[in-house]
């Protein structure tokens, strides 16, 4: 597994597990507001993957169903209104200022990531086996 892939699995337990109900792992679909378990959902992107300086930013992903993720693109109109909702059009703002910059994260970088991701998802889901 490359180091992106390591970091991509994390950040994605990790924000599927950030929304999550603690006691029973249940998430909402930010776009569609269906409940499902956590591990039944993806890490959705309001701005997609590609652009590498917004890839890992937490204010980019919230955790969607597999439908609106995948076969609906994302939503993003939907996706972009409770993203202004939840966090200010600053912040929206900001994030699409900077999704054209250059990213210049190193390997070293990316394990420092994967390291707080996985560390933080184990102490808030320890119980999980899934994450081990």
């Amino acid at each position: 597994m490359t180091l992106t892939e390591e970091l991509d699995k994390w950040f994605s337990i990790y924000i599927r597990c950030r929304f999550a109900e603690p006691h029973t792992g249940t998430v909402i679909c930010y776009t569609c507001t269906e409940r499902y378990h956590w591990s039944q959902v993806d890490c959705g992107h309001w701005q997609r993957r590609g652009h590498w300086t917004i890839r890992w930013n937490e204010d980019n992903a919230r955790p969607q169903c597999t439908s609106c993720n995948r076969e609906f693109s994302g939503q993003d109109e939907i996706f972009e209104e409770e993203l202004r909702a939840e966090l200010g059009d600053k912040r929206v703002d900001a994030l699409l200022s900077t999704r054209g910059d250059f990213a210049d994260l190193t390997d070293e970088g990316m394990r420092e990531k994967i390291a707080y991701y996985k560390s933080t998802v184990k102490k808030l889901y320890a119980y999980n086996t899934v994450v081990s």
